[in-house]
């Protein structure tokens, strides 16, 4: 779970494969497709996870959902 500059919750949900932020209580897909994350963190305008069953962290802008993978698993 994080928190976005502007106090909404933002959590992963592992069964779904998706990010979500919740928005007056309603939930939002910022990125969908995902494996099973582990960890969230928000920067400025961004989102992080760690796709754990591809080996991937993935930054996801918050105000686009475009989701772009930061680094390879070089193997």
């Amino acid at each position: 779970m994080a928190f976005d500059a502007g106090g909404r919750c933002c959590v992963s949900d592992d069964r779904l494969r998706v990010v979500l932020r919740l928005d007056d209580g309603e939930p939002v897909v910022l990125a969908d497709g995902l494996g099973a994350q582990q960890g969230l963190a928000v920067h400025g305008e961004a989102l992080f996870t760690v796709d754990v069953e591809h080996r991937r962290p993935w930054q996801v802008p918050l105000t686009t959902g475009e989701r772009r993978v930061e680094a390879e698993d070089p193997r």
